[in-house]
C-alpha cells in the first residue's frame, strides 16, 4: 500500500492497536508487521527514534512530540453495521514521524467508540481538553503527571448518505438540536446550555485553524482526495460535539484548535484505507498550521 508522499508514517509495533486487514501490510522499518490486537486498552508507548531518518541515527535522543487527539463515535446513524469514522480513527497510526527538527506527532485515540448521547458528550469533553490520562486509559508512572498537553483535536463523525465527500466543518453552532440520541433521549436544558456554561459563548464558533490551508494540504497530499469545506453542519450529535468542544476552549480562553471531519458512509476496506490517508494528512496539516501561527 502506497502512503501519501508527505505522510511519513511509522506504526509503533508496541502500540497494540487494532489494525484492520486493509492496512495490515504497513510494516515497521524492520519489515515486521505490527501485532494485531482487539483490546481497547493499550499500554504506554515510549517515544522511539526513527531508524535511518535524515539527521538521526540509532541511539539519538528522539525529538519532542506533540499530542493530537482523535475522537470518533461508534454508534452508526442511521442504523448501519458499523460507523466508518470510528474504523478510520482506530486504524490511524499512533505516531507520525517528521523530518529534521520538527516534533513528531503522537495521535492519542480516545480508547473506545464515543457514546452518541447528548449528556455523555457534554460531560466528557471538559476532561478531554484537560488531557486526562485516566480518561484516555493511558499508563502513567508514579512520577508522571496525571495529564498530557493537547496540541489539537480532530473530531470525526459519519455522514448519512452514500457517495458523499469528506466534509471539513468550519463552524460549530449552539442552537437547533432537537433529535433524540442513541438512547432515545432529547437534549435537556443542561445539554442545550452546556450545563449553564454557554451563556456568554457566541451562537457560532469558528475553529482557529486555517481551514482553507488544511483543505489544500489534504488535497495535495492524498491522491483522489474527495473533500469539501462545509459551512453549516446538520444539527445533530456531530455538530453538538463540535460546538461543545469549541465552547470548552472558548470558556478557557484558549485557541479554538479543533476541527470536525465528516467521513463518508462507505466502510469497505478500500474506503477505510483511503480514510486513514485523509486523516493523517489532516493531522499533519493541523500541526503545521499551528506551528505557522506560533511563529508569526
Amino acid at each position: 500500500m502506497l502512503l501519501p508522499e508527505q505522510a511519513d508514517i511509522y506504526i509503533d509495533k508496541t502500540a497494540r492497536n487494532f489494525i484492520p486487514d486493509c492496512i495490515s501490510n504497513l510494516t515497521t522499518p524492520n519489515n515486521r508487521r505490527p501485532e494485531k490486537q482487539t483490546s481497547m486498552r493499550w499500554p504506554r508507548i515510549k517515544t522511539m527514534s526513527r531508524p535511518h531518518a535524515a539527521g538521526h541515527t540509532d541511539g539519538d535522543k528522539p525529538p519532542k512530540e506533540v499530542n493530537v487527539i482523535v475522537w470518533g463515535p461508534g454508534t452508526p446513524w442511521p442504523p448501519l453495521p458499523v460507523n466508518s469514522s470510528w474504523l478510520i480513527a482506530d486504524a490511524m497510526p499512533r505516531v507520525i514521524f517528521r523530518d529534521g527538527d520538527k516534533p513528531n506527532i503522537r495521535i492519542v485515540l480516545f480508547p473506545e467508540p464515543v457514546e452518541s448521547s447528548w449528556s455523555y458528550i457534554r460531560k466528557t469533553l471538559p476532561r478531554f481538553w484537560d488531557g486526562d490520562r485516566d480518561l484516555f486509559r493511558l499508563h502513567r508512572e508514579d512520577d508522571e503527571p496525571k495529564t498530557f498537553p493537547v496540541a489539537a483535536a480532530v473530531h470525526m463523525g459519519m455522514l448519512d448518505q452514500p457517495n458523499e465527500d469528506y466534509r471539513l466543518e468550519k463552524h460549530g453552532y449552539k442552537k437547533g438540536y432537537e433529535l433524540p440520541d442513541v438512547d432515545g433521549k432529547h437534549p435537556d436544558e443542561d445539554d442545550l446550555t452546556g450545563g449553564g456554561t454557554w451563556k456568554d459563548v457566541p451562537d457560532r464558533l469558528d475553529t482557529a485553524l486555517d481551514v482553507d490551508y488544511l483543505y489544500e494540504r489534504v488535497k495535495s497530499d492524498v491522491k483522489d482526495a474527495n473533500i469539501v469545506i462545509s459551512h453549516d453542519h446538520e444539527r445533530f450529535l456531530c455538530g453538538y460535539e463540535y460546538y461543545t468542544s469549541l465552547a470548552e476552549l472558548y470558556n478557557r480562553k484558549e485557541k479554538l484548535r479543533a476541527v470536525f471531519l465528516h467521513t463518508p458512509i462507505e466502510h469497505d476496506s478500500a474506503s477505510i484505507e483511503h480514510g486513514v490517508h485523509m486523516g493523517v494528512a489532516l493531522v499533519k496539516a493541523m500541526v503545521e498550521d499551528l506551528e505557522k501561527q506560533a511563529a508569526s
